[in-house]
Formats: C-alpha cells, sequence, structure tokens
C-alpha cells in the first residue's frame, strides 16, 4: 500500500495578498489622509524628497489603507507632493486584514531601508562614472538633484585619495631628502583638468606634473626670497590628478 505524500502547508501572507490584490490608482492629494501617530518624524526628509521628486517625479505609489482611507506608507512623499503644490498622487489601495495590520507594515517597511549600508567604493565609481558625468553635465548640484546625496557626501565620492606609489624624481610621502615635493589638485573630470590647463595658457596635452616654475610664470607670481638651502633642495610640483 503506497504511503501518501505529505504536502507542505501553503503559507500565506495576509499583508503580502492584501497588497497584491489592492488596486493602483492617480487620486486627488487631499483625498487620503495622513498617518495621524505616525511615529516617524519626516518634516526635514519631506524637503529632501521634494527635491528628488522634482527630478524624476513620483515612481513609486503610496499605500492607502481602504477601511481608514490612511497613508501607511509614503506620507513623507504626500508632504514634499503637497509643498510641491501638486494635486493628484499614485495611490495603492490596500484592504489591509486590520488597522492594527496596516500600522505594523508601516513601521516593517519603514525598518527595511534602515539595514542596508552603502558601499562607499563602489557608490565613488558610479558617481565618477563617465555615464553619470554625462548624465549630469559634470555638475555637482545637477548629481544632488539626480541623486538625493547632499553637498559633503557628494565631494567626498567625487574626489578619490588614491595616488600611484612612484612619480618619477617625486616622493610621494615627502621623506626623502634630494626628492621633490608636491602639492596635489584633485579634479572631479577630464573637463576640469582641461579647463585648468587652458586658463594657465598650456596645451592639452601638457605634462599631467608641472613644474612650479612654470605655474608661478603662468599666475605671474614671484617666487619668495629664500635662504641658501643646507640639504638638497627640492622641486615643487603640482600635479593634478583625476580619476
Amino acid at each position: 500500500m503506497a504511503v501518501p505524500k505529505k504536502v507542505a502547508p501553503k503559507v500565506t501572507h495576509a499583508v503580502a495578498d492584501a497588497i497584491r490584490a489592492g488596486v493602483l490608482k492617480t487620486v486627488a492629494l487631499n483625498s487620503v489622509k495622513l498617518w495621524a501617530d505616525n511615529p516617524r518624524k519626516n518634516e526635514k526628509a519631506s524637503k529632501k524628497v521634494a527635491d528628488i521628486l522634482k527630478k524624476h517625479g513620483q515612481v513609486s505609489p503610496i499605500v492607502v489603507n481602504t477601511v481608514d482611507n490612511v497613508i501607511y506608507k509614503g506620507n513623507t512623499t504626500w508632504k514634499a507632493m503637497k509643498s510641491l503644490g501638486r494635486k493628484d498622487i499614485l495611490v495603492l489601495f490596500v484592504k489591509f486584514p486590520s488597522v492594527a495590520s496596516a500600522k505594523a507594515y508601516g513601521i516593517a517597511d519603514n525598518m527595511a531601508s534602515e539595514f542596508a549600508e552603502w558601499d562607499d567604493a563602489v557608490l565613488s565609481t558610479i558617481m565618477r562614472s563617465e555615464d553619470l558625468t554625462t548624465l549630469s553635465g559634470g555638475d555637482s548640484g545637477e548629481l544632488k538633484l539626480l541623486t538625493g546625496l547632499d553637498d559633503k557626501r557628494i565631494k567626498s565620492l567625487l574626489l578619490s585619495s588614491d595616488l600611484p606609489d612612484e612619480l618619477p624624481d617625486v616622493d610621494i610621502k615627502g621623506l626623502t631628502q634630494g626628492k621633490s615635493d608636491f602639492i596635489v589638485l584633485q579634479f572631479t573630470n577630464k573637463s576640469e583638468v582641461a579647463l585648468f590647463k587652458n586658463n594657465l595658457g598650456l596645451p592639452d596635452d601638457y605634462a599631467r606634473v608641472i613644474p612650479v616654475e612654470v605655474l608661478l610664470e603662468k599666475l605671474e607670481w614671484k617666487t619668495p626670497p629664500s635662504k641658501t638651502p643646507t640639504t638638497a633642495p627640492h622641486r615643487k610640483c603640482v600635479r593634478p590628478v583625476n580619476k
């Protein structure tokens, strides 16, 4: 006699099922209500989200419980849309099993974004990539609108401190007597390097290590008087770097 196979019980998620059965609509902004006891403080965040919405528009719908017509995901988006003077908003209407389950979902959804961390090395590569530079026109202000990152964060991601271990006649660490010292100028893209050389009256194919005498001459600076060196002289260079 054949032994009947055990059938694994079907796993159901009432909230997920409700969301899958939800109805997507564009409705009047004031026809849905904010979550009155929302535990998230989002006044400052709504201003930043407004900047992103101005650039990209509303891509993700907010989630509203059909039982009480309250927003349990997207209160920040709603406030941002309101500040921009928008009249309509994209909504996913969901019939949650209960108001309590809607609130629990709202908390869990907010928490989900806090679990992940940024890989700054990868993010820096993306921020300095040619396609994103082209999209932003090399403008950090435009990058801010495109990504939502603040000025300080963008600056740190665009400027890399990576340098080669050795350069001809240059002491990277500045510890070896008889070798050149230098100052590094960090550029965010090749266009800025070309503009820097152009402003100095240097050809585009000029070496990336610029002797200080050339720089001073181009800037019409005078070399300050100095005492006769007691050790081997250091030759100062300005080295523009772009990644």
